[in-house]
């Protein structure tokens, strides 16, 4: 069988996996774009750090170190360099070293990079040993400075940058598939109203879909549906009506026409007279009899059988027990065996189950042996009905409660009984189910109306 799926489950799924799509390629060109402008702005940062602080350096030195011999001054500046210690307890992201008008260091923080005091530093931005410079020299003093970026600053703070924009993907995401899935599932709703009211229309259940409210894309749906409804109503209609119409016209003449027989019968004096007049007399009682089992099957085919208002079938079992034509010399020929004491009370009208019981004691009577006996058990959840005779094969078995179907005997009969006590077992909720042999024994038939409790 082909598992289905929901629509809007396949539709969350589905705009869910668009939208991390579009969200996952967001956030690869975001990365690319806040790469090159994180590049672009630590740069603008360090070349701003070096205009600024070389003027304030080139001022103090001047006014605390310089002393009239130049010269001097030099020799000592390259013997003990002045070194800016930082004002707190953390790692500064910025180094930076001062050089003179000769290129020795004068000034230099006390983190600053020791390679640079030996390797000149060209002009502007530059890499260096994982570490990104910038060199700024003042063309009228001399005095030069090299700012000098933390190893890794900028990775690390590209890698905050993008956990901050990708982490809320985890909350985000599920969020926004429930958001999703509720909004497609009150979208879908007039869809799935629609379903359910196709979905509970059958053969014995046609009424108007009433569906109000429908959007402009279902209502063509619902419109065409309505009109093979109304059409399929008013075909299934006039077909029961004609049967029931057909069998109740039938009663009368051939009452009439039995009865004639019957007269005809004892006023003839020949054998053959007689032998043919009795042909003819069970003929129309099989006519009569067929005529009663349409009647029926147009009944079950209204819906009669169904009832909303539990019926003791204990009190209708014990009724029709007690009907002459299951009595002979007094006496019933049907044994019952096992009796709940109250009901069962089951949703079924009494004259259907009647119906139905009447059609599997004649059906057992009819097939088993002389002077054997029917047993029936009653029980909470099923009714049984067994009878002796010789095992039914098993491949015709299953198509006995089919219609105009007899078992394996020259015994006449319409064939309609058991196909009618299965409708109403179906139309009540139940089941009929058929064994050959009975159970645990190696002969005999069972026929088990299961109740729907």
């Amino acid at each position: 069988m082909t598992k289905r799926h929901s629509i809007a489950r396949r539709l969350s799924l589905m705009l869910s996996g668009a939208a991390l799509a579009v969200w996952i390629v967001s956030v690869t060109i975001s990365g690319f774009v806040l790469h090159s402008e994180l590049h672009e702005s630590f740069d603008e940062t360090m070349r701003q750090s070096a205009v600024r602080i070389l003027p304030l350096v080139i001022h103090e030195y001047r006014e605390v170190v310089e002393g009239e011999d130049e010269t001097a001054e030099d020799e000592d500046a390259d013997e003990d360099r002045n070194v800016v210690a930082s004002l707190t307890d953390h790692s500064a992201d910025l180094d930076y070293h001062v050089t003179n008008h000769t290129g020795l260091i004068v000034i230099l923080s006390d983190e600053a990079p020791s390679f640079a005091i030996a390797e000149p530093i060209p002009e502007g931005h530059s890499d260096r040993a994982d570490r990104r410079l910038f060199s700024l020299t003042d063309d009228h003093t001399g005095y030069g400075i090299v700012v000098s970026e933390k190893v890794g600053l900028r990775d690390e703070v590209f890698r905050e940058s993008m956990a901050s924009m990708i982490l809320p993907l985890f909350a985000l995401i599920p969020l926004f598939a429930l958001i999703v899935y509720l909004v497609v599932g009150a979208a879908i709703r007039p869809v799935e109203r629609l379903s359910m009211a196709i979905s509970n229309r059958g053969g014995r259940n046609l009424a108007p879909l009433r569906e109000e409210g429908l959007p402009v894309e279902l209502s063509p749906i619902a419109d065409e549906v309505e009109d093979l409804f109304t059409r399929l109503r008013a075909a299934l209609d006039a077909e029961r009506s004609f049967a029931a119409e057909a069998a109740h016209e039938l009663r009368t003449p051939i009452a009439g026409a039995l009865a004639q027989v019957q007269l005809l019968s004892s006023q003839a004096e020949k054998p053959d007279q007689k032998a043919g007049l009795a042909h003819v007399g069970t003929a129309l009682k099989n006519l009569s009899n067929l005529s009663e089992s349409l009647m029926q099957f147009s009944r079950l085919e209204a819906g009669f059988a169904r009832s909303e208002t539990p019926t003791d079938v204990g009190k209708v079992t014990e009724l029709v027990l007690a009907e002459q034509s299951f009595r002979q010399g007094g006496k019933s020929v049907i044994q019952l065996q096992k009796r709940v004491n109250d009901g069962p009370m089951i949703n079924i009208s009494a004259d259907a189950f009647a119906i139905a019981l009447r059609n599997l004691l004649q059906n057992a009577m009819k097939y088993s042996p002389d002077a054997s006996p029917v047993a029936v058990v009653l029980e909470t959840h099923r009714l049984v009905v067994t009878n002796d005779c010789e095992p039914i094969a098993p491949d015709l078995l299953p198509t006995l409660s089919s219609r105009f179907v007899r078992g394996q005997t020259k015994i006449g009969g319409s064939g309609l009984g058991l196909a009618i006590t299965q409708s109403i077992a179906h139309e009540s909720g139940g089941a009929l189910v058929l064994s050959s042999p009975i159970h645990g024994e190696a002969r005999g038939f069972e026929a088990e109306f299961q109740f729907s409790v």
